[in-house]
């Protein structure tokens, strides 16, 4: 299928990754833990959060690094719908 299928695009849409570095021995040491104590961990907007014996810490963590790239898009999407609100 081309590129090109849809006749009257009203939006193209570059999908791009981006990744988010925490280190695990840092974190540890400020909480007082060791990892085998966390029994889940979520991610939400660059924020790691972890479940510590059974309940949510109140401790968040910026990632450490965060790499976007934006030189090659993972997907590139061409719509018909019309999309607002991208800047």
């Amino acid at each position: 299928m081309s590129r090109l299928a849809i006749d009257n695009p009203n939006t193209l849409i570059a999908v791009y990754e981006s990744h988010a570095m925490f280190d695990i021995k840092r974190i540890e040491a400020s909480m007082g833990i060791n990892w085998s104590d966390v029994s889940d961990y979520g991610i939400k907007w660059g924020r790691l959060y972890l479940k510590v014996n059974g309940e949510w810490s109140e401790a968040e963590f910026e990632a450490d690094a965060v790499w976007e790239d934006t030189k090659r898009p993972t997907e590139i999407l061409l719509v018909p719908e019309r999309i607002e609100g991208g800047e």
